[in-house]
């Protein structure tokens, strides 16, 4: 179910981008995989997430992103978080 809107994606996709150091003409898209297509490790995804934290005002449980594999599905997550502290 894809609970995030496109804005929502399009921050999560740029915070993937300057974290994982990626080139600016590297496309990033909800169906993006973190660690497959961008080689981002449990490191760079500690530190993604910490700026999404920071980026949104929000607490994540690291233990409920550890099975997200996708933009799309870290953008879902941080928008059911929002909704849920709202």
């Amino acid at each position: 179910m894809n609970e995030a809107s496109p804005a929502m994606v399009a921050q999560v996709a740029e915070i993937v981008r300057l974290v994982g150091k990626l080139a600016p003409e590297t496309k990033v898209s909800s169906e993006s995989r973190l660690s497959e297509d961008f080689g981002i490790d449990s490191l760079d995804q500690v530190s993604i997430l910490m700026k999404i934290e920071d980026s949104f005002g929000l607490e994540i449980n690291d233990d409920d992103v550890s099975g997200l594999q996708t933009v799309g599905e870290l953008a879902d997550h941080v928008a059911r978080t929002k909704a849920a502290a709202a």
